[in-house]
């Protein structure tokens, strides 16, 4: 790459995010709803797990079993968990982050059914 290919700043500063994601355009929102969930989740924050609990790798099915009833109790107009307090699709979203996570950190623990194997 030359430098002609990278954006140059005001200052004259280059930087080459040319085909990089950009966490920029990701809604604060979203990551401010699983950060709350796994604080208020954790012992530190009043709740039941350790922070970094969810690290250690779950079965998948569990998780997703869990955001899909958060997802429904959210279509069912349940908005508030009862629990943390929080509304139920922060907790959707937490299980959907940790699921997304262990594709790369645990995919020893995906126990989903596989029809093709006996």
């Amino acid at each position: 790459m030359t430098t002609k290919d990278m954006k140059v700043s005001s200052t004259g500063g280059l930087r080459d995010n040319k085909g990089k994601h950009r966490p920029s355009v990701v809604p604060t929102s979203l990551s401010k709803a699983v950060a709350t969930v796994i604080h208020k989740s954790s012992t530190e924050g009043g709740g039941k797990y350790p922070m970094h609990n969810w690290r250690k790798g779950l079965p998948w099915t569990d998780v997703a079993d869990s955001a899909m009833r958060h997802i429904q109790d959210f279509l069912d107009r349940k908005d508030i968990d009862k629990e943390s307090g929080l509304h139920t699709l922060y907790h959707a979203a937490t299980n959907l982050a940790f699921l997304i996570e262990y594709l790369e950190t645990c995919p020893d623990q995906d126990d989903r059914y596989d029809k093709d194997k006996k």
